[in-house]
């Protein structure tokens, strides 16, 4: 079966910070201040594949495969739905298809994830 094209332009995008590439995949809805964005960071030797695909993926392209957008609710937020907001799953460096290599501890990785954030 061949990928929706709009699961493949949210899938495997890359941006630049400090010379290396960080790939992150979004479910292609809108940052806006009127939402609360969720970053999707993985754990040590892990990537953005450990999240859930309905998550990190647009629902209408996820659709054609059986997946359902998430009905995962955000805590604290009312019972709002996390298809409701914008949500990026990214692969830390040397994780996934991210460039470079792991980082020695969490204070660099933290410093990745605000780079990332930054540069979007």
């Amino acid at each position: 079966m061949t990928p929706h094209p709009r699961f493949e332009t949210y899938a495997n995008q890359k941006v630049s910070i400090g010379g290396q590439k960080i790939c992150f995949s979004t479910n292609g809805i809108a940052v806006t201040p009127e939402r609360p964005t969720l970053v999707l960071v993985h754990g040590a030797g892990g990537s953005k594949l450990d999240w859930p695909q309905s998550w990190r993926s647009v629902a209408e392209a996820t659709a054609p495969f059986g997946l359902p957008s998430s009905t995962a609710v955000l805590p604290g937020q009312g019972g709002q739905a996390l298809h409701a907001h914008p949500v990026i799953a990214i692969d830390l460096p040397g994780h996934g298809g991210s460039g470079g290599l792991s980082l020695p501890d969490i204070t660099g990785h933290s410093r990745a994830v605000t780079g990332f954030l930054q540069a979007l």
